[in-house]
């Protein structure tokens, strides 16, 4: 291979690193590391286990600096974790605008976290937005039985 040959396959290599998301990264270390280094990755595996396998306490920070905690079971997710935390701190705020509800964002550093992450990849600590969204008001019965014109 000569050494221009060798700077493209680093080029496109680089570029093919920059196009996945955090998401995609840690899988595909995973997955290679899973198929080059099984004890490696066996043992790591056992790790995240004792240390994040059972039931712990993961602290909500808002920005005013108070902070909910919630015990939460390992594959719990961050969508039921912040439906809990919603209903708990719901009496304590503001009553939300007609048509609207209160949702909340969790960010770990400045990463957005979605809500399909398990409790088992929280970090302790957490913080928290809260906000209102528009409610979306399902179709009417009328407007479901009405052709679109086309």
């Amino acid at each position: 291979m000569t050494h221009a040959a060798a700077e493209l396959c680093a080029e496109d290599v680089q570029h093919f690193l920059d196009n996945l998301d955090d998401c995609q990264r840690n899988e595909a270390v995973g997955r290679f590391l899973k198929i080059e280094g099984k004890e490696l990755w066996a043992e790591l595996l056992r790790s995240f286990a004792s240390r994040r396998g059972a039931a712990r306490r993961v602290a909500f920070r808002a920005l005013t600096g108070e902070a909910v905690e919630l015990i939460l079971q390992p594959k719990q997710t961050l969508f039921s974790a912040k439906q809990a935390l919603l209903k708990q701190v719901a009496q304590q705020m503001p009553a939300v605008d007609p048509g609207h509800r209160r949702d909340a964002q969790v960010f770990a550093g400045g990463d957005l976290l979605a809500d399909h992450t398990l409790a088992a990849m929280l970090p302790d600590e957490v913080s928290v937005v809260f906000k209102q969204v528009k409610r979306i008001a399902p179709p009417s019965d009328s407007e479901l039985s009405e052709p679109d014109d086309l």
